[in-house]
């Protein structure tokens, strides 16, 4: 059975693809010119412009193959597990600010949930969050 790679991999064999298959073409361009004596008379600003653009390129390839092979992170799923900060007292139900956006939630244990308390979210029912109080006093970043 063949041995599959991970997505970082495939991003980086299609990279070096890209870069293989430019410096192939920049190699016979530049034998084309010899050919026909045009080389000389090629200025090298023109040289030191083509080659950081050329750099740009295959960064730009990357980071869009890169961007590509990264998992959706939308629906519902993205939401279990994230942190937050409580804006209205949870008495079960209050609002949490999470990433920027504030949700309605309600406490999963049905105890209040005073305001400013990091939560976590556990479960998603329609656009309402179920949170419960964070066990470690590490601070959220907003």
């Amino acid at each position: 059975m063949p041995r599959r790679h991970s997505s970082y991999h495939e991003a980086v064999i299609a990279i070096l693809d890209e870069a293989l298959i430019s410096l192939l073409l920049i190699f016979f361009i530049i034998i084309f010119l010899k050919k026909i004596n045009i080389i000389d008379k090629i200025p090298i600003w023109l040289s030191i412009v083509v080659v950081p653009i050329f750099i740009l390129f295959l960064i730009i390839i990357y980071l869009i193959i890169k961007s590509q092979l990264r998992p959706p992170a939308v629906g519902q799923e993205a939401l279990i597990g994230l942190k937050g900060k409580v804006v209205q007292k949870l008495n079960p139900e209050g609002f949490v600010l999470i990433e920027g956006e504030i949700w309605r939630a309600v406490s999963a244990t049905g105890k209040s949930i005073d305001e400013g308390t990091i939560v976590v979210v556990r479960d998603v029912r329609g656009t309402t969050l179920i949170v419960e109080e964070e066990s470690s006093s590490v601070p959220m970043q907003e």
